[in-house]
């Protein structure tokens, strides 16, 4: 009697353990939804920037579509948002950028400002300069003006102490290679390039002292660009990424194949693709950045095939990240 007693006990911790264990490894081997009390509309295309010293991100603009019987008609958007260890808050501005999509924006550490640049609206390609300076946004008059453009990338450079404008399109026959520096109140045509590029991420990897193009080999180093060589993600653009914890973690994105929700990951020079138990759908055009507060990744938005979103992701990467990081060169 005492023996099946014994026995139905074990049998029991063992079902709690391994209960627990698969609840410990789904709670953190995924992206987690947040819910929030306000959030943006919905918006494919928009543009962020995280302030390091002040711990807020910073999103502006993007597109979104209503239906008018008996077509849908796409809209731009004027609105500030600011994202507060959780908390989405619509900002009231004095002075704002024009409505606009596929722009770009990066924090200037140097400067402790949000740069903007460019994008598109209802056909028509920008390439103003604006700043927010935590309170307000201002546009600036600078002497040098890059072309314009759209599906560029802004990404701040602290080996050359400011923003880095790289690439884009000006919406017709024209894909750019010129890479530009922001020094606060001037834009320089650096003497180099790579191949054009549009809607690529390109993020700090302060190990290796580089900016890096996700889903791309080319690195920005202090001499110019140059082909790494790296095996990077299959090819696709605006998805999103971001450095955080000393590693990249790059998400989603679309091709001629279609949309994707694959969670892939850059460490010591060389990508990992994530094996996750949840993840967002697969979507383009999201908004993509790690909260230092939080000590996670945050993604919103984008489109997914049956239209445009706005809700909020997390993720947060587990302490046994290498059990279930794959190197690339073992994905099929």
């Amino acid at each position: 009697m005492k023996s099946s007693m014994w026995k139905s006990y074990f049998l029991l911790i063992v079902i709690v353990a391994l209960m627990v264990g698969v609840m410990y490894l789904f709670q953190f081997t995924g992206w987690r939804k947040i819910k929030t009390s306000a959030s943006p509309p919905t918006l494919v295309a928009s543009a962020v920037a995280y302030n390091k010293n002040s711990d807020y991100a910073l999103l502006f603009g993007g597109a979104s579509a209503t239906y008018v019987d008996p077509e849908w008609k796409e809209t731009w958007s004027a609105e500030t948002w600011k994202w507060d260890d959780g908390t989405w808050e619509k900002i009231e501005t004095k002075n704002s950028p024009s409505p606009r999509s596929i722009h770009a924006m990066a924090y200037d550490e140097n400067r402790d400002e949000i740069v903007l640049f460019g994008g598109a609206f209802d056909g028509t390609r920008l390439n103003d300069t604006w700043v927010w300076n935590g309170v307000d946004w201002a546009e600036k008059n600078p002497e040098h003006v890059p072309p314009i453009r759209c599906c560029h990338t802004l990404a701040y450079d602290p080996v050359r102490k400011g923003v880095i404008l790289y690439a884009g399109w000006d919406g017709k026959d024209t894909f750019w290679q010129d890479t530009w520096l922001w020094n606060g109140e001037d834009w320089t045509n650096l003497p180099y390039a790579a191949p054009w590029m549009s809607g690529y991420a390109l993020v700090q990897y302060p190990p290796n002292n580089v900016l890096m193009t996700a889903s791309m080999s080319w690195v920005l180093t202090e001499n110019g660009w140059f082909d790494s060589a790296i095996q990077s993600p299959p090819y696709r653009s605006e998805g999103g990424a971001d450095y955080g914890q000393g590693k990249i973690i790059f998400f989603g994105g679309s091709n001629d194949t279609g949309k994707m929700n694959d969670t892939w990951m850059f460490t010591k020079d060389s990508w990992y693709k994530l094996r996750l138990t949840h993840s967002p759908s697969a979507r383009f055009g999201h908004v993509f950045f790690y909260d230092e507060k939080r000590e996670s990744f945050i993604m919103f938005g984008g489109a997914e095939d049956s239209g445009y979103l706005n809700d909020t992701w997390e993720f947060k990467l587990p302490d046994y990240i290498s059990s279930i990081a794959t190197p690339i060169y073992l994905v099929p």
